[in-house]
C-alpha cells in the first residue's frame, strides 16, 4: 500500500475536523468520530500517539520529530507508516479495497 493512498484517510479526517471547528459541516461530526474511534482501536503506544499528535496536530516535520525524540529521521517515517496502515485497517475493518 502506497504512502500515498494511505494519507487519503488523514486528509479527510484533518479536513472535516477543522470544519467543523471552523463552525462548518456539522453532519460530518460522525466522520470525526469514526475516526477518533479508530485511532483508539488501533492500540498505538504512548510514543505512536506522540508521533501522530506532533506530525497531523502541531506540523511537525519528520526532522522535527526525530530531533525532539531523539531518534533517526528514518524511525519517525517508519513509525509514522506504521500508524497510519494501523488506523486505517481500524477504521475500514481490513477492508480497504477503496485504497487499490
Amino acid at each position: 500500500m502506497s504512502k500515498k493512498k494511505i494519507s487519503k484517510v488523514w486528509d479527510r479526517y484533518i479536513y472535516i475536523k477543522a470544519d467543523i471547528e471552523n463552525g462548518g459541516s456539522l453532519h460530518l461530526i460522525d466522520d470525526v468520530i469514526d475516526l477518533e474511534r479508530s485511532i483508539k482501536k488501533a492500540e498505538l503506544t504512548q510514543r505512536q500517539l506522540r508521533i501522530l499528535n506532533l506530525y497531523y496536530y502541531n506540523g511537525y516535520t519528520q526532522e522535527e520529530i526525530a530531533t525532539d525524540l531523539d531518534v533517526y529521521k528514518s524511525t519517525v517515517s517508519r513509525q509514522l507508516n506504521l500508524v497510519i496502515n494501523k488506523i486505517t485497517e481500524a477504521y475500514y475493518g481490513g477492508n480497504m479495497d477503496w485504497l487499490h
